[in-house]
């Protein structure tokens, strides 16, 4: 799980394809979100907090690499 802001969304899909990871799950808050007042930060932590909690549960087995 990596969270991006939407400025940074493209680059960061093409880093994950890259390094051969292009189903990253990736959450999207608006950019820039320092600038936001605190009540609409928690309106976007509660809309992407589902998605956060399911992607880092979610246990994916990679075959070993050996050599």
């Amino acid at each position: 799980m990596t969270l991006v802001t939407t400025f940074f969304l493209p680059l960061a899909q093409a880093i994950a394809k890259g390094r051969g990871i292009p189903d990253l799950p990736l959450a999207v808050v608006p950019h820039p979100y320092d600038t936001l007042p605190d009540a609409e930060l928690l309106q976007i932590a509660d809309r992407i907090l589902p998605s956060v909690v399911e992607a880092v549960c979610q246990v994916k087995a990679k075959p070993a690499v050996r050599g």
